[in-house]
């Protein structure tokens, strides 16, 4: 999934360790999904804080299965919360 050529929204969910991130919780990775097809980040790889911040700052409009748990993560992490998600 590329990212910023996406003209459809751009569905997104972590998987995290459980907890969260005050109680020693961490994302593992993160899956995307737009226009039919998927990709899954794995939280260790190189440039992915970065790529979030690019992410939760883009105007494509973002959906999230539990947009608040999302949400919760990004301000926690990222000190932002996904631009354009629509609830």
């Amino acid at each position: 999934v590329q990212l910023e050529a996406s003209k459809h929204p751009i569905c997104f969910d972590f998987e995290t360790t459980g907890e969260f991130c005050q109680n020693g919780g961490r994302i593992r990775c993160i899956g995307f999904y737009a226009n039919k097809k998927s990709i899954v980040v794995p939280a260790e790889m190189k440039g992915f804080y970065e790529l979030m911040v690019k992410f939760l700052n883009m105007d494509i409009p973002k959906i999230a299965f539990n947009s608040i748990f999302e949400s919760r993560w990004c301000l926690d992490i990222w000190e932002t919360a996904p631009k354009n998600l629509k609830l």
